[in-house]
């Protein structure tokens, strides 16, 4: 590996790992999502034009890779219920597989309900960044209000998410 892009995995690897982690909870998968990132990285360097930090850049496309990652785990078949083999032996609670696509559909309508009873402008805050992937810069233009004020605002949208999501 060039020194300078040894230099570069070493600076940023563990921030984007932190980072990955923190979006999907799984720091395995996260660290698998930073290698598919270095090596997008790698290969589009050139269109890098600095109208963002190189960590802003980095971590935008950790998290499109992350996405990626998500979809393609979305496309793949689920374990047949009647086949033990293809378990590979890991234990499941009560010895049945949980049907991963309707657990998540299901968490996927109860975080669309509670955003929808989200009061405004946290309803299209919380949409403008989860969904439409906006930078907190790009949110304070449309909803009007500060920078900070968005920030701190979805800061709280997803604690309270989260609190309501556990109970």
């Amino acid at each position: 590996m060039p020194e300078g892009i040894e230099r570069v995995y070493r600076a940023y690897y563990p921030a984007l790992v932190r980072y990955l982690t923190a979006l999907c909870d799984d720091a395995e998968v996260a660290q698998d999502v930073a290698q598919d990132t270095f090596l997008q990285v790698l290969k589009h360097i050139d269109t890098f034009d600095g109208r963002s930090s190189f960590q802003t850049w980095l971590f935008s496309i950790g998290k499109r890779e992350l996405a990626r990652y998500w979809r393609k785990q979305k496309r793949e078949e689920p374990l047949a219920l009647e086949d033990p083999e293809q378990l590979g032996g890991v234990d499941t609670p009560g010895g049945v597989e949980v049907e991963t696509r309707a657990l998540d559909e299901l968490q996927a309508e109860e975080v669309a309900r509670m955003l929808a009873a989200l009061e405004e402008p946290l309803r299209t805050i919380a949409r403008l960044r989860l969904i439409e992937d906006l930078s907190f810069k790009e949110i304070a233009t449309r909803v009007q209000r500060s920078e900070v004020y968005c920030r701190v605002s979805f800061f709280r949208i997803r604690q309270t998410l989260r609190k309501e999501y556990q109970s």
